[in-house]
């Protein structure tokens, strides 16, 4: 897939998430845009290291549950999304959970339609 079709189902996702999820907010259709920006060069630069990283700590288990730890992942990116940019709100960790699982869900479905 294309990085601009790519941003526009991530876009998408982070639009419903919100729309979904009451602990998330965002500023408009710009804030989704932004947000999935910023959430997509993160998942380029970090996801992959961090992936490793918690495979290590967990001393492999990382690896046979990598369903879990991707999950974990994408935690962890939604919350330093929420961080760089004003443009999403998160009020706490169980709705970066929540709305990570959502992300990767309405991402999927979409992509499976494309």
């Amino acid at each position: 897939m294309t990085i601009l079709v790519s941003w526009f189902v991530l876009s998408l996702a982070f639009l419903g998430t919100a729309w979904l999820l009451p602990g998330m907010k965002l500023k408009g259709i710009g804030g989704a845009v932004g947000s999935a920006a910023v959430y997509g060069v993160l998942n380029f630069l970090l996801a992959k290291a961090l992936f490793v990283l918690l495979s290590l700590i967990t001393l492999g288990l990382g690896w046979v549950l990598a369903f879990i730890t991707t999950w974990v992942v994408n935690v962890i990116l939604l919350k330093m999304t929420d961080s760089i940019s004003d443009a999403i709100e998160l009020e706490s960790t169980g709705t970066a959970m929540a709305g990570a699982f959502l992300i990767s869900v309405i991402s999927a479905v979409i992509r499976f339609f494309l």
